[in-house]
This record gives structure tokens, C-alpha cells and sequence, in this order.
């Protein structure tokens, strides 16, 4: 009776691995194979033969698609027998769906089976392949995860479809089920992150915090769920309601997301960060933003402000900041190491160049227009980004969060380009001025320096000691 129950437990727990990892897996193999089929199959819609029927009226491209798709496939699957071949389930699997797949494509008809096709080879590889060991480590630690994030959007889009066509009349419901579909749902989706954090008895340090780690979740979280929630309006708009229409494009969704769990998993699996250098980073994104506000609100103003704050604020208030660390005159003044002046120079470069470009785009696109006889600067590319982020132009709220959002891009765009701008200068003066041929520098031997540092002050207490 004992061996019973184990066994029943053992294949309910087999049957649910199963489920976890269609669940897991399922969008991102599926919406891949896809795209590697359409990526086979473009170049021959090209060409003039795709009129051309052959057998049950197939197209000559969808006949070389598919003959293309086998021959790859049977060919891993020759190359991956060596390896899978004392696997006899494995096998034997892999040449069921292989021939079923033919069988759906030629005699059935379902012409869409060609998209899902390279998924076999595809999900073969993550689970054999020895070079691909980080992705299989990375689905097999985070398919429980991945799979109840899945569930979760399955049941936002269904309960969207059921909620959105009702006319709900009490005004304080329709706003309370806004509210719940935009703010709460998002907030529930971050929550899913306590079932990696058990799955994986990822356990911090006092000193430590995720709180970075929840707050980017919830961004991701409203920026998918919104993006289900629009999707899912076109699709109760159309006359001709289609699934197919529906679920293609919230799988690319689902399969995007996973990029972002990486990135969030990896901040997991470091145990959280500190908490003093989280307080920084989130002072320093205020700043940002703040940056981003003025910067739109008063362009010209700002730059020119910043023109003449950035060589005080970095040489004195930084590069000064070691005064501040004594205490009184008997204390030990800290002196700056190499580390801290290669900072300050690459701060005063990159600021230097950022607040280059800026006023560069500034200059260039920047026009004077007449308006209510006026003079008023007006920049060009500024407003063709607005017109580009919302056309319509109607609503002061979107008009305003389109030009916060445009500057950012081009604040951000500026800093790019700057930090490269720096790289390059500095490797093209060290070119230039590092060669000890030409005579611009003298090397000489850091540690010795130390060494007689020390012994100098070495022989002062002596000295002192000896009252000398």
C-alpha cells in the first residue's frame, strides 16, 4: 500500500514538472520556432514561383520551406542520436512528433504546424546540449516562476475579456475596477517574486534589500499587463473575432518579459544590494529625473546653469570632499588615491561632452518662430518626436508626458553618446601622449615613492619619540 502511494506521488509530481515546464517554456519555444520558420521562409515569397501549386494546392515556397525545415531537423536529430541514444523515450519522442508533423502539414492542412516544427530541435537542444547549460540552468531554476507568471497573464487577459464589454453604471465600480485592472494587478503579479525567492532559499543579510528588485518588477508588471490590456481592446473591437489574433502577439509579450527576469534573477541570486548603495541609487535617479523635468521646462536656462555648476560641483565639491572627513586638526587627513582622481577626470569629461551634445542638438535644431508677436525658440526634432509619440495632440496630460518623454531620450541619447565620446578621446590621446619617446611624461616607480613615504615617517617618530 506504501509503494502505491509512493508511486502515485511520484508520477503526481512528474505529471506537474510536465505541466511547469509547457507552462515555463511553452511562449518563448513556440513564438522562437515561429520566427525561425518566417525567417526560412521570407526570401522564397520573394521570388516569382510562389504562385506555383504542387500538391494539395501547396505553394512551391511552402513545399522548399518544408523541405528545408525536415532536413534540419533530421539531421540534429541524426547529430544528437550519439548522445540521447541509451535514452530510448527521448528518441522514440522525437521521431513520433517528427512524423506527426508531417502528417498535420501535408495531409491535414494545418499549414500553421510549420511555425511550431523547429521548436523539437529547439527544446532538445536546451536539455542535451552540454554548451547550453546556463539557459537549462537558468529555465530549470526559474520555471516555477516563469510558469505562474504565465497563469497569472492567462487569467488577466480572460478576465479582461469578460469585464471590458460590460456596461457597468455605479461610477465609484467602473472607477474601482480601473483601479484594481491598472494599479493592483501589477502589485499582485511583483508579489509572484516570494515563489522564487522560496523555490530558491535565496535568504539576505540584514545589511542587504530587495527593494529595487520589486519595484522594477512592478514597472515590468504595469508595462505588460498594459500592453495585454491594449491588445486585448483591438481585439474586442474587431467584427471578425479571432484567437489567432489575440494570442501571437501576448506570447512575444511573455517571451520579452523573460529577457527582464533575467535581469531581475541575477539581482536575486546576488542576495539583494546594500542597502547604503541602494539609498544612493535611488537619490542618484531622482536627481535624474528631476534632471529630465528642468531640462524640458527651461532647455536654454538649464544648459547654461549647468555650464558653470559642473566644474564647481565636481572639482570642489567632490574632488574637495576628503576635508570634510577630519574631524579636527590632530586627525588623519585621508589623501586621494589614483582611483579617485581617474573618477574625477572622467566625470569632468563625460559631463563635458554630455553638455556638448546637448547644446549641440540644442544649436542645431533650434529655430525661431513668430507666435502672438512673439519671438519664441522653438526646436524641431524636439517637437517631431512629440508628433511621433502622440499624434493627436489633444490631451495637455499626454502632451506633457510625451515631451517629458522625449527629453529623456534625448538625455539619455547625450550621455551615450558622451560616455563613447570618452572612451575613444582618452584611447586617442594615450596614442598620442603615452609614448615615453616623446617626452610629454616621465615614469617612474610608484611603489618606491611609497617605500621612502614610509621610511621618512618612519624616522619622524622616532624623532619624536627620542623628543630629538
Amino acid at each position: 500500500m506504501i509503494i502505491k502511494n509512493c508511486n502515485f506521488k511520484s508520477n503526481v509530481k512528474k505529471i506537474l514538472k510536465f505541466l511547469s515546464n509547457i507552462l515555463a517554456w511553452g511562449p518563448a519555444i513556440i513564438v522562437i520556432s515561429s520566427l525561425i520558420s518566417i525567417f526560412l521562409i521570407l526570401p522564397f515569397t520573394l521570388l516569382p514561383i510562389k504562385e506555383v501549386k504542387i500538391f494539395n494546392e501547396k505553394s512551391l515556397p511552402f513545399f522548399i520551406l518544408e523541405f528545408i525545415v525536415l532536413a534540419l531537423m533530421s539531421y540534429y536529430g541524426y547529430r544528437i542520436y550519439s548522445k540521447i541514444k541509451n535514452n530510448k523515450i527521448a528518441v522514440s519522442l522525437y521521431c513520433l512528433v517528427l512524423i506527426l508533423s508531417i502528417a498535420l502539414v501535408f495531409y491535414y492542412r494545418y499549414r500553421f504546424v510549420i511555425l511550431l516544427q523547429p521548436a523539437l530541435p529547439l527544446v532538445y537542444a536546451i536539455i542535451f546540449e552540454e554548451k547550453l547549460f546556463k539557459i537549462r540552468d537558468f529555465f530549470s531554476t526559474s520555471k516555477v516562476m516563469l510558469a505562474s507568471l504565465n497563469i497569472f497573464d492567462v487569467c488577466y487577459i480572460f478576465v479582461l475579456q469578460w469585464v471590458l464589454p460590460l456596461d457597468i453604471s455605479p461610477e465609484w465600480l467602473s472607477w474601482g475596477i480601473v483601479l484594481f485592472i491598472t494599479i493592483i494587478c501589477p502589485a499582485l503579479r511583483t508579489g509572484l517574486l516570494n515563489f522564487y525567492t522560496k523555490q530558491s532559499k535565496k535568504r539576505k543579510n540584514g545589511d542587504k534589500t530587495y527593494f529595487s528588485s520589486y519595484v522594477v518588477m512592478y514597472i515590468i508588471s504595469f508595462v505588460q499587463l498594459f500592453l495585454y490590456l491594449t491588445t486585448t481592446l483591438n481585439y474586442l473591437k474587431l467584427q471578425d473575432k479571432s484567437i489567432v489574433d489575440l494570442v501571437p502577439v501576448n506570447m512575444m509579450f511573455a517571451t520579452l518579459f523573460i529577457y527582464f527576469w533575467f535581469v531581475l534573477k541575477t539581482q536575486l541570486d546576488k542576495g539583494g544590494y546594500d542597502k547604503k548603495n541602494e539609498l544612493l541609487r535611488w537619490v542618484f535617479g531622482v536627481l535624474y529625473v528631476l534632471l529630465i523635468f528642468f531640462y524640458d521646462r527651461i532647455e536654454g536656462g538649464f544648459l547654461i546653469i549647468l555650464t558653470w555648476l559642473l566644474p564647481v560641483l565636481i572639482s570642489t565639491i567632490i574632488g574637495k570632499l576628503h576635508y570634510q572627513f577630519a574631524t579636527d586638526n590632530s586627525s588623519q587627513l585621508p589623501i586621494p588615491t589614483l582611483k579617485m582622481k581617474k573618477h574625477i577626470y572622467w566625470l569632468h569629461l563625460i559631463s563635458f561632452l554630455t553638455l556638448f551634445c546637448l547644446n549641440l542638438f540644442s544649436a542645431l535644431f533650434t529655430v525661431q518662430k513668430i507666435k502672438l508677436d512673439e519671438i519664441i525658440p522653438v526646436n524641431t526634432a524636439k517637437v517631431s518626436i512629440i508628433n511621433l509619440i502622440n499624434p493627436s495632440n489633444k490631451e495637455l496630460a499626454s502632451v506633457w508626458m510625451s515631451s517629458i518623454i522625449t527629453s529623456f531620450i534625448i538625455v539619455s541619447l547625450s550621455i551615450i553618446l558622451a560616455t563613447a565620446l570618452s572612451v575613444g578621446v582618452v584611447k586617442f590621446l594615450k596614442l598620442n601622449y603615452s609614448d615615453s619617446a616623446k617626452g610629454y611624461y616621465e615614469y617612474r616607480n610608484s611603489g618606491f615613492s611609497a617605500l621612502i613615504n614610509r621610511r621618512y615617517k618612519r624616522n619622524i617618530r622616532k624623532r619624536r619619540k627620542n623628543n630629538v
